[in-house]
């Protein structure tokens, strides 16, 4: 870390320059919208995943399937690349997102063992 700070090159945390600020708000307006679509799109996703998890519980199949992540993550990273993003970028955002989407199968799945097992409690 100490490395990294020392060959920091100072830089000033603002400017007077008006044309610079208004063209980073433009910029910085249009993150805010990339990023509401991105966590619309997780929502979405996450409503898909659920679903899944329903067949998988209707039909006692584990929410955990390495053969579909390995092709998910396959996938993913070749279309990765193909816009110019780094490999392990694209490795790390789908190892959270299908993360995420095996504990929320996994606990549908605990919810309906548990269910199952105490009726009255539901």
């Amino acid at each position: 870390l100490k490395a990294i700070l020392a060959d920091l090159e100072y830089r000033s945390t603002f400017t007077d320059d008006r044309d610079f600020e208004s063209q980073l708000q433009v910029l910085r307006s249009q993150i805010d919208r990339i990023d509401h679509d991105l966590l619309e799109s997780l929502h979405l996703r996450m409503n898909t995943v659920e679903k899944i998890g329903q067949l998988k519980i209707s039909k006692n199949i584990t929410a955990v399937q390495l053969s579909r992540m390995d092709e998910i993550m396959r996938k993913q990273v070749q279309q990765g690349k193909l816009l110019g993003l780094p490999e392990e970028y694209v490795q790390e955002i789908y190892r959270l997102i299908h993360e995420e989407s095996v504990k929320k199968q996994t606990d549908m799945m605990q919810e309906a063992h548990e269910r199952k097992l105490h009726p009255e409690s539901y």
